[in-house]
């Protein structure tokens, strides 16, 4: 079922994906994601045994349990199910779509334009502070602040809206955080966070440590945690080895 996840994803609105900071990655040009689709590379796919509506409908509920976990809302996942059936009928759902599969950006368009008016404000809110607090409360009153400093300069539409990248007007949301919330998130916070996506990413944990070293020196955890930060600019960074 690798390939409903990876479509999934893009049926989020586009802040569950920026509610929390990822650790950059060392000696890399760009920040590691804080999230992808499930992979089982070099697994054989599964050959389909049934008609492609019973292959469909037997996908059903681990999608909408997928759904649940990044916006527990019951209708929104029921109308994103409803616009993946649509886009994706009579598809072989054991193999997984390429990334540039324009059916993507089909189902993102068709799941923002029918599927928003199902989110409420509190959805959005609840949604982005979670995932930005994760499993350490001491976040929440820099969580709180982000959401609030970013929803003076977004709409709800914005946060809704078929990108599969952050918008320019989300890049511009994001560079007021860390004026706006200065001192609220902590080296201390934002180490752990830091050195568990960037082992997470395979990465030794020396690695690790030195890189947060080098990054904390040159930026704030703000700037960091909101991908303001770029590697190239840290010096010493490539000695992290």
């Amino acid at each position: 079922m690798r390939s409903v996840a990876a479509v999934f994803v893009s049926v989020l609105p586009i802040l569950t994906a920026c509610g929390g900071g990822s650790a950059p990655a060392p000696n890399a040009p760009e920040p590691t994601p804080t999230a992808a689709a499930p992979s089982d590379a070099g697994a054989a796919p599964a050959k389909p045994t049934a008609s492609p509506a019973a292959s469909m409908d037997s996908h059903r509920e681990p999608f909408i349990q997928m759904c649940m976990k990044g916006m527990p809302n019951p209708d929104y996942c029921e109308c994103a199910w409803g616009e993946f059936k649509v886009v994706f009928k009579d598809e072989d759902l054991s193999k997984e779509p390429a990334p540039n599969d324009p059916r993507i950006k089909q189902l993102q368009e068709r799941t923002a334009a029918t599927c928003a008016s199902k989110l409420s404000e509190a959805d959005l809110k609840k949604t982005t502070v979670d995932s930005c607090v994760k499993d350490d409360k001491k976040r929440t009153p820099y969580c709180e602040c982000k959401w609030n400093t970013i929803r003076k300069h977004l709409s709800i539409a914005d946060f809704v809206s078929p990108a599969t990248e952050p918008s320019p007007r989300l890049i511009d949301a994001l560079k007021e955080v860390p004026k706006a919330c200065k001192g609220k998130l902590t080296k201390e916070m934002f180490k752990t966070d830091f050195i568990g996506e960037c082992t997470k990413g395979g990465k030794p944990q020396k690695v690790c440590e030195c890189a947060f070293t080098k990054f904390v020196a040159k930026y704030t955890p703000e700037e960091i945690d909101n991908g303001l930060a770029d590697p190239k600019a840290i010096p010493g960074l490539d000695t992290c080895k």
